[in-house]
């Protein structure tokens, strides 16, 4: 799979999957997570939406080919034609101070969500459950929606075993509290070691 994005064209392998307006990805089919990951990350948008099925239509070849050619515009029409195409932002639009990344290089996944999240550039993680911690299903759900697949893999690896439910959390540790046939509390006289022999 090799994932690349052309003047709004999103392609898999040089074939066209989709287009890019936005942070609006429209996708020709449905596409799995790991697909959404490549294409967010060669994107550079963080919060890139999916939508699959409805994408606009593009320019066909012979508009493309009747518009002037880069070298040809002024600046200002050079200029509207990048913003038109998504491949530059509009001035009026832009922030006037660009603010540094929140995130710095070589924090863990964990970390530069939490930090994203709290910039507000995606939503808040949701609270975990004191004996699940990051098990906690809703947590989990959260953190493979926005983290990268190589994040994924490496937190939650497929044999990495992880509750579906919280149910499911609590039937499985009441079996490990569980007596064993024949096993005697710690508390029992016969386990006392401190008798006259002593």
């Amino acid at each position: 799979m090799k994932i690349e994005i052309n003047e709004g064209f999103v392609t898999n392998d040089g074939a066209v999957i989709g287009t890019i307006d936005g942070n609006v990805c429209h996708l020709k089919n449905k596409v799995g997570p790991t697909v959404k990951g490549a294409i967010r990350k060669e994107s550079g948008i963080v919060d890139l939406q999916f939508i699959a099925g409805d994408a606009p239509e593009k320019e066909d070849e012979d508009k493309v080919d009747a518009l002037p050619s880069l070298a040809e515009m002024s600046d200002d029409e050079l200029a509207a034609e990048m913003v038109r195409r998504g491949l530059i932002q509009d001035a009026s639009e832009a922030p006037a101070i660009v603010q540094p990344s929140i995130v710095q290089p070589g924090s863990s996944a964990v970390e530069r969500l939490h930090k994203l999240a709290d910039a507000g550039q995606i939503p808040t993680p949701p609270a975990k459950h004191p004996a699940m911690g990051d098990k906690t299903p809703e947590y989990v759900a959260w953190f493979k929606a926005h983290a990268t697949p190589a994040e994924i893999a490496a937190r939650y690896p497929t044999n990495r075993r992880v509750p579906a439910s919280t149910a499911e959390f609590f039937k499985a540790e009441a079996k490990l509290q569980e007596q064993l046939p024949g096993e005697k509390k710690d508390t029992a006289k016969e386990n006392d070691f401190t008798g006259e022999d002593a």
